[in-house]
């Protein structure tokens, strides 16, 4: 069993880290080299993706970390920040032998070995693949391509999750029609088909998941579709509200060097999708913080792993019995939230990559109770709650009101949120111009 510390690392010492491991951030001579005396700290390569890129990129800024991003869409927000130079690449032939050489490109010409992060699966899994071609140019932000494997793969995470004693849904492996029903007289309906992790080799599903409604259903499915790298799952009653996270970091030693905890109010698609709005730290019943600290820490009693994680747990609504259901082996979309209730995970990593030392940080607990919203797509959700006969605008506008952390907006980076303002304000436009046309005839008069 390893042996694990539960520090968590208030945000005001990342930076004392930073510089603890040889880092400073004093002028640089006119070649690009630190000034005599003073070391020129490694920057940070971000591959950025949506959100997560620009929380990323804004989570070191604010440390005072330098920062380069790539970005693959040439709308992405995170291309107007202030806290990083960025550049744009065209990944749209998805040649990854092509965006590694670029990857390398770019490193060799920051130099001084930058870290590199990813901010989505397929490319923390590129990294990982390609860790020993990278190494000569850079330091990566991932674990080792075997225990990535481990723990991104569904049907191998779930593994590791009975040997810790920990509950999954029940469900069958890239099972045969035959298993599937003498499995479904079992489990009732509905069900989720899921690959074992977006993009993975041989799934023909390319969705994340897919729900099923019936038996009768399944079976159809299962005759006429290959199974190959696909999981069966019961479909337990969760959904939001009931949809936990528990974020943090595992130091290069393999230890949890800090983690908070989330409750996911609302997500975009409704039940299934990503949070529009959320809490840290998780509230339910009890010590709901404390309960999901105690799951994710004998998990990593089971699997070897360095970098930012995110674990996500299902709480089934009338047992209140939780239930692992992913890891995302990455930086994620709530990064920033997390930052704001007082931990500073992309910093931490920082600290970790340039061998800052944790060993006088405070133990105790200082994560902020904060909510936070995604207002462009939780009006998504709002406007599919209100089809559903769930959500009325009074109970939205209420719950908004307890928001104080908002996805893009930032007063000391505020160009990429006024992108995303724009782009609520066309999304808005075109909606009420769709439902006014579609309303019937002589109610527009």
């Amino acid at each position: 069993m390893k042996t694990r510390s539960s520090l968590l690392v208030p945000p005001e010492l990342i930076t004392e880290a930073v510089h603890d491991a040889g880092v400073d951030h004093g002028p640089a001579g006119h070649d690009g080299r630190a000034a005599v005396g003073k070391v020129k700290p490694p920057t940070v390569l971000v591959l950025a993706r949506a959100v997560t890129g620009l929380d990323v990129v804004r989570s070191l800024g604010r440390a005072g970390i330098p920062v380069h991003a790539i970005y693959f869409k040439h709308d992405d927000p995170v291309r107007l920040s202030r806290y990083c130079q960025a550049s744009f690449y065209d990944d749209s032939l998805g040649d990854e032998d092509a965006l590694l050489r670029h990857v390398i490109a770019v490193a060799r010409g920051l130099g001084n070995r930058p870290i590199v992060v990813p901010t989505c699966d397929a490319h923390a899994l590129m990294l990982s693949r390609h860790a020993r071609v990278l190494e000569e140019f850079s330091r990566v932000l991932t674990a080792e391509y075997s225990d990535l494997i481990e723990v991104v793969s569904k049907d191998r995470l779930y593994a590791h999750a009975h040997a810790a004693g920990l509950a999954t849904i029940p469900g069958i492996v890239a099972p045969q029609l035959h298993e599937v029903a003498q499995w479904s007289l079992i489990h009732n309906g509905p069900y989720l088909i899921k690959p074992f992790y977006v993009g993975v080799p041989g799934a023909k599903l390319k969705l994340k998941n897919l729900t099923i409604p019936s038996r009768e259903a399944l079976l159809g499915y299962v005759a006429n579709n290959s199974m190959d790298s696909l999981i069966v799952q019961q479909l337990i009653q969760g959904g939001d509200g009931y949809i936990f996270d528990c974020y943090g970091y595992c130091g290069r030693d393999g230890r949890v060097q800090a983690m908070a905890t989330k409750r996911r109010w609302r997500q975009e698609p409704p039940d299934f999708g990503t949070c529009t709005m959320g809490e840290i730290p998780a509230r339910l019943n009890g010590d709901t913080d404390g309960l999901l600290r105690e799951y994710t820490e004998r998990l990593f009693d089971h699997v070897s792993y360095h970098g930012i994680f995110g674990v996500e747990w299902l709480c089934d609504r009338e047992t209140r019995r939780f239930y692992l259901i992913d890891f995302n082996a990455r930086p994620f979309m709530s990064i920033a939230h997390v930052a704001a209730a007082g931990l500073n995970l992309p910093a931490l990593a920082y600290a970790d990559m340039t061998n800052g030392d944790f060993g006088t940080f405070a133990p105790a607990p200082r994560i902020k109770h904060i909510f936070g919203l995604d207002l462009l797509r939780d009006v998504e959700s709002l406007i599919a709650k209100r089809q559903r006969g769930e959500l009325t605008l009074g109970a939205w506008l209420r719950s908004i009101a307890k928001c104080r952390h908002f996805y893009y907006a930032s007063w000391r980076d505020p160009m990429p949120g006024i992108a995303r303002l724009i782009e609520i304000v066309r999304r808005s436009g075109r909606y009420f111009s769709h439902a006014f046309r579609n309303q019937p005839s002589g109610q527009n008069d």
